[in-house]
Formats: C-alpha cells, sequence, structure tokens
C-alpha cells in the first residue's frame, strides 16, 4: 500500500472499551446509536472495519506501520475523561503546540505588546488631558482674579478721587472768596 503524503495524519488515536460498557455509557445518555439494535449494527461494523479478528490489519495499525505514526492507545474503562484528556493534549502536542487556526506565540506576543503600548499611550494621553485641564483652570483662575483686582483698584481710584474732591470742596470756597480776585 502507498500513503498519500498530502493526506496522511498528523497524530492517530485509538479508543478502546468493552462492548458491555459502550452500552451502559449510550444508554445513560451519551450520543449515538437511539436503540440496542442499531447500537449492535454499528459495533458489528466497527468491529469488522477496525479490529483485527481475522488476521488482518487493524487501523491502527495500519496508520502504525505504514504511516508511521505513533498511535496513542487510551482505555476508556480503565480512564478517566480527564486523564483521556490530559493524555491526548501531551500527545497532540508531543510535537510542539498543534496549529488549528489558533494564533503563533508571535503573534500573541504581537498582541499583548500593542495592548501594553495602547495603554501606556492612553495614560499619556490622559495624563497630558490632566495637566492642560490643571494649565487650563489656573489660566482661567488668574484671569478671574486680574479682574478681580483691577476691579478693585478702579473702586479704590475712584474712592481716593472722591475723597479727595470732597476734601477740596471747603478749599476751594475759602480760596474762591479770599484768594483769587473777582
Amino acid at each position: 500500500r502507498i500513503l498519500s503524503k498530502a493526506i496522511i495524519p498528523e497524530f492517530a488515536a485509538s479508543i478502546q472499551s468493552t462492548t458491555e460498557r459502550c452500552k451502559n455509557r449510550l444508554f445513560k445518555g451519551a450520543r449515538g446509536a437511539k436503540g440496542e439494535e442499531e447500537f449492535l449494527l454499528k459495533t458489528a461494523e466497527y468491529k469488522k472495519n477496525n479490529l483485527a479478528e481475522d488476521g488482518s490489519a487493524a487501523t491502527s495499525d495500519f496508520f502504525a506501520e505504514v504511516a508511521g505514526l505513533k498511535v496513542l492507545q487510551i482505555d476508556a474503562d480503565t480512564t478517566t475523561d480527564e486523564q483521556a484528556f490530559e493524555t491526548m493534549k501531551v500527545y497532540l502536542e508531543s510535537k510542539g503546540r498543534f496549529f488549528n487556526y489558533l494564533r503563533s506565540e508571535e503573534e500573541i506576543m504581537e498582541e499583548k505588546q500593542a495592548e501594553v503600548a495602547r495603554r501606556e499611550r492612553e495614560e499619556e494621553e490622559r495624563k497630558a488631558k490632566a495637566t492642560e485641564d490643571l494649565r487650563s483652570t489656573e489660566h482661567r483662575l488668574r484671569e478671574k482674579q486680574g479682574q478681580e483686582d483691577d476691579s478693585r483698584r478702579r473702586m479704590i481710584k475712584e474712592q481716593e478721587a472722591n475723597l479727595l474732591e470732597s476734601e477740596a470742596l471747603p478749599l476751594r470756597g475759602y480760596m474762591m472768596s479770599h484768594v483769587v480776585p473777582t
């Protein structure tokens, strides 16, 4: 047999269980056959196509011998779901982190760096805005204080002018009658 390199899988796993345990799992709510009759038909078909009872190579033997893959063997009766999941994860990642249209480590790092840069930029913008707001507020306060100071100076100037005029009135009368010739 010649195996096409274009369609050969990278990994192969074989999960075994007894017929009785499969039946128990199925009828306790697992997905699959709708009744016992359908279950028995599918089980017989599976055994014929995948198990080497007649001396022919089983599917897992084919992948091990012809494709040269290390086939992962899991016994579903003695292994918990969590253990099976971890075993498969280790098996799949044995050649490195598997790529299933996931982002690469470089892309993840670039995204994290971009996020950090964006946060820093936002923080700088926030600080610059706060500084500008502080300067603007300070400028408005100075203008207001300046206007109040100008208003006070005008008021003082007017009061001093009024005082000088009121003090000059008695002197003017004296000067008009005694000093300035008529």
